[in-house]
């Protein structure tokens, strides 16, 4: 029964490990994504550690990149040192004799009259060319949505436009519509791939009168608004804070299920040391009475095989139990640093907010990882 119980847990250390390995494997194929640090204006450092903690953990959820460096290093110094103009593929490809990656994400943002405008850009050494591209994307300070909006634009920099928007006019049918500035038609309608982020939607009706509103949305979020020209009714409304269809953050189970497996291996491996021990201790007793006949040189036989087998447990299971918890508080630090942004205003919340950045990545010398806790 005890051997059983012994091989069953093995079994689920070793694919534990399996599984560990074919991740490794996994991320070495994965693009290594150099963040360099943005070109900023006037803009408060919780701000850009929001939007670096957004883009970190966006890539590398993306199974095939994976962030290499961040920060450390600014698009300016690069092409200082490259000596060319950046607006050309050619100059950026000459970038990547000074950073270690296979694409390098860069961009800007300023602060001008209570709004953020954001612009970014991926490159691709490889194929020479850029793989993802937003510009002048832009974020009002001050509203009550800001961290939604702010994490939208990320996702409207790696999925692209994947929202959807409803404006119903409720009583000036003939109404023009623009959607962050562009003409969209007149009357009701549905748009379909808009650009998560802050959403302008601005109506004019025949009389020249103007509503506008403005939200935020988020990756594959179907949104409706309703437009009034009721004169009671302000004609710029911040709309109240909108929550991402579904999500709640990823599931801590996984890390706490790996974490598991890992305290069951360590106590594994605890019992298969009080194993060895116990039968060393036998085989001691049975060296210092010597040997009398046959029957003692076959128990010595079986007291030598029980050994290495439980030593070859306890080494099963002390490092599947250091592998498993080492994974699962990875797995459990990731998905609570990953918990959506709460609302709010970007004075209050971004300047007050404590953060925990954990990163891992692989480069071409190894495996790198930083902590990083601001407060």
């Amino acid at each position: 029964m005890r051997s059983l119980i012994l091989t069953v847990l093995a079994v689920c250390v070793v694919s534990l490990g399996s599984v560990g390995f074919a991740s490794v494997a996994q991320a070495s194929d994965a693009d290594q994504v150099v963040i360099v640090d943005f070109d900023t204006t006037d803009v408060d450092g919780p701000i850009m550690d929001d939007l670096y903690g957004h883009l970190r953990r966006y890539v590398s959820d993306d199974a095939s990149m994976q962030v290499s460096e961040t920060g450390d290093i600014s698009m300016s110094d690069l092409v200082l040192m490259a000596g060319c103009d950046p607006s050309e593929p050619a100059c950026l490809a000459m970038l990547g004799d000074f950073v270690d990656g296979d694409r390098l994400l860069f961009g800007s943002v300023e602060q001008r009259d209570g709004t953020l405008t954001i612009s970014m850009t991926l490159f691709d050494f490889e194929d020479v060319r850029v793989s993802r591209e937003i510009s002048e994307q832009t974020v009002r300070l001050g509203t009550n949505w800001f961290g939604e909006a702010l994490e939208g634009v990320v996702e409207h920099f790696m999925f692209g436009k994947t929202a959807s928007l409803t404006v119903t006019l409720s009583d000036e049918p003939e109404a023009r519509l623009r959607v962050n500035g562009e003409s969209v038609g007149t009357g009701s309608m549905t748009l379909d791939e808009v650009a998560p982020g802050e959403v302008v939607v601005m109506a004019m009706a025949p009389d020249g009168s103007e509503q506008t509103r403005r939200l935020a949305l988020r990756h594959q979020q179907e949104e409706e608004v309703e437009i009034s020209f009721d004169e009671s009714v302000d004609s710029d409304i911040d709309a109240p804070p909108v929550a991402h269809p579904g999500e709640s953050g990823p599931s801590l189970v996984p890390g706490i299920a790996v974490s598991g497996v890992g305290v069951a291996s360590l106590i594994f491996g605890f019992v298969a040391n009080s194993s060895l021990s116990s039968t060393e201790d036998d085989a001691n007793d049975l060296v210092t009475q010597g040997l009398q006949d046959s029957s003692d040189a076959a128990r010595a036989g079986e007291l030598q095989s029980d050994m290495d087998r439980a030593n070859t447990m306890r080494f099963i299971g002390w490092s599947g139990g250091v592998v498993g918890l080492g994974a699962g508080g990875f797995l459990l630090v990731r998905a609570l640093m990953a918990q959506p942004s709460s609302a709010g205003s970007a004075s209050a919340t971004l300047s007050d907010e404590r953060t925990l950045d954990f990163d891992v990545g692989a480069t071409s010398d190894g495996v790198n990882a930083g902590i990083r806790f601001d407060f």
